[in-house]
């Protein structure tokens, strides 16, 4: 694959729909809250961030898109929209999860902050209804996101975080933690004094993960989304049915 140069990217996973334009190094973004509005917006967007910088489509070397968790209809169709741009250029995609785009906008806020940081660890809990929540656990230096264990959907008060020594060093973000703090912090047995107020991920952070992951690019065709959830579309009476016999 060639060097990647000029790329888009698309995240709407959440309430927010966010597309960036990377050229050579420089990104440019256009991000708006707008539940339910994401269809009308995503295109528009794409179209005159290209047109701003006097780009075409075929202009570009690659796309990168937020894959999940995240809602359904958001997930499905940031990577339809990818996958026909892609498909049609005949141009690689580099697909990120939506949990890691979050724990790298966190850090890049505390690096921002202290510029001897170098390196954090972030826990990441995206609200994903039902009284459950998204969960990863990252470590990010300012190159690279390594993540420290399984992402998976839980209960709040049920988060895994064996192995893991959580203390005032981490960093925690998401729309979970405004949503489920107390049995998040239950759970943690920890208080979390480093909350940062990165709720919805943005699609310039997923250009720059995207920069330096350029080896997990594929082809359209083989794109998949990441819900996590082992049925998407299971109803509420499945999912508190679920929850009683397991008590």
């Amino acid at each position: 694959m060639k060097s990647i140069r000029k790329m888009i990217a698309i995240d709407a996973s959440t309430e927010a729909c966010s597309v960036a334009l990377r050229i050579d190094g420089a990104t440019y973004l256009k991000h708006q809250i707008s539940p339910r509005m994401h269809a009308e917006l995503i295109l528009p967007m794409i179209d005159s961030l290209l047109e701003e910088h006097h780009l075409a489509l075929g202009d570009l070397d690659a796309f990168a898109v937020s894959i999940g968790p995240g809602a359904f209809t958001g997930v499905r169709l940031s990577i339809s929209v990818v996958q026909g741009l892609a498909y049609a250029l005949q141009k690689p995609v580099i697909p990120l999860s939506t949990l890691e785009i979050l724990a790298y906008g966190a850090a890049s806020q505390a690096f921002s902050k202290n510029a001897e940081l170098e390196d954090v660890k972030v826990a990441v809990a995206m609200d994903a209804r039902m009284d459950e929540v998204y969960w990863g656990c990252f470590h990010v230096s300012q190159a690279k996101v390594t993540p420290l264990q399984e992402a998976g959907v839980f209960a709040p008060e049920q988060v895994p975080f064996q192995g893991l020594t959580i203390d005032k060093s981490w960093l925690f973000a998401g729309t979970g933690w405004g949503q489920y703090s107390e049995k998040l912090q239950q759970q943690l047995n920890f208080s979390t004094e480093n909350l940062v107020e990165i709720l919805l991920p943005q699609a310039d952070w997923l250009t720059k993960i995207a920069a330096r992951r350029q080896e997990l690019a594929v082809d359209a065709a083989n794109l998949q989304a990441l819900y996590l959830r082992d049925k998407v579309a299971d109803t509420i009476q499945e999912r508190l049915k679920e929850r009683l016999e397991s008590c």
